[in-house]
């Protein structure tokens, strides 16, 4: 059993992510680096709290699996019940879910990123830290993203079962979608074969991480808030300039962009990497250039021929489904595991949600959520 030891950095995430009220710490073991992304109470760090609402889904589990939830519910509703279920309606329907243990969650093996990878070799020590951490806080809840069936990835199959053994539930948490190192060095599907023509003959620069100057930093990131933030939700990290430069410093993320002729950063991806696979937990291009440039399109194939070139997997989060099966990515259904201590009143009470949470979605398989749209 590894004793929980001093992390060797703890930071306050509020500093690099506007909406994240959290600390992530990181710690060693064997050769390996854990994240600990534990939130923080407002009270105690003086800080005024992110409004519901806003709370960044990669470092708050109550907003990934509660507040995206709501929102997507009352933004289907006729418009006189919607405006009936506002804010306030959201905020109350929100107070339901917060009797069970989302809002409290330590979140072990996630950097404040939409998809965190891990080598199978560091399993073992992500384990270790799971059993420390229920040592260290006894009366919080423990949970595990991004982790799979063993029908889906038998180098994952075995993290869930150990999971499982230890107390944690599988909750359904998305569909995400991935390409082959094989699929990547050598397309088949037709709209990635077009999308990889279009590049050819875009006329557009590449720019490696080593060349993004300052301006162009600030305009990857406006890029970034354009689409995550003022397009698609709120509670989309909220990164600003200090979090890339972190970010960059410690290897965590590697950034990629698309250079137009008149000199302006077009496109942008940052790149979360492992030896085997490569993920994109933030990207960004220009919502108001001509369409028929395709700009989405030439940067998910450069992406793409990175990927082929170093013999990687392109694990793709999740999100526009359609698109990405179109051009040869398979889904794959990502669970969350979450355990809740026993004991206390509220403790038994969590887990009898939590329970109910997961008898409720043990049908829910990847066709269920493409069909609904994933």
């Amino acid at each position: 059993m590894i004793r929980w030891a001093p992390a060797a950095e703890s930071i306050a995430l509020r500093a690099f992510i506007g909406n994240a009220d959290c600390t992530l710490q990181i710690l060693k073991v064997k050769g390996s680096t854990i994240p600990v992304l534990t939130p923080t109470n407002a009270k105690a760090t003086e800080a005024r709290p992110t409004p519901l609402a806003e709370r960044a889904w990669v470092t708050c589990l109550w907003s990934a699996f509660a507040g995206y939830a709501i929102d997507e519910w009352t933004a289907s509703l006729p418009e006189p019940r919607a405006r009936w279920l506002g804010p306030p309606g959201r905020a109350a329907a929100g107070l339901l879910w917060a009797l069970g243990p989302w809002p409290h969650a330590i979140q072990i093996g996630s950097w404040p990123l939409s998809t965190s990878l891990r080598d199978a070799h560091a399993e073992a020590e992500l384990l270790a830290i799971v059993d420390a951490a229920a040592l260290r806080y006894p009366t919080r809840p423990l949970a595990v993203r991004h982790v799979f069936s063993e029908a889906d990835d038998a180098a994952k199959g075995s993290l869930l079962e150990a999971l499982r053994a230890r107390g944690f539930l599988s909750m359904p948490a998305r569909v995400v979608y991935s390409l082959g190192a094989t699929d990547a060095r050598k397309p088949k599907a037709s709209h990635l074969k077009r999308d990889l023509s279009l590049l050819a003959k875009g006329g557009l620069t590449r720019l490696d991480d080593d060349q993004f100057s300052d301006a162009d930093l600030t305009s990857a990131l406006a890029l970034y808030q354009r689409i995550y933030r003022e397009r698609h939700s709120r509670r989309n990290p909220d990164y600003n300039l200090a979090f890339l430069a972190w970010a960059r410093s410690q290897g965590l993320i590697e950034l990629l962009g698309l250079r137009a002729p008149d000199g302006r950063l077009v496109a942008f991806a940052a790149r979360h990497n492992t030896a085997q696979t490569t993920s994109v937990p933030m990207l960004g291009y220009d919502l108001e250039a001509d369409r028929r440039d395709g700009l989405y399109r030439q940067l998910v194939a450069q992406l793409v021929r990175d990927a082929g070139e170093r013999n990687q997997r392109f694990d793709f989060s999740s999100g526009a489904g359609d698109f990405k099966r179109k051009r040869g990515f398979e889904p794959r259904l990502e669970y969350t595991l979450l355990r809740v201590p026993g004991g206390a009143l509220r403790n038994r009470l969590q887990a009898q949600v939590l329970a109910w949470a997961a008898r409720a979605a043990a049908g829910i398989n990847a066709e269920r959520l493409i069909a609904a749209g994933a």
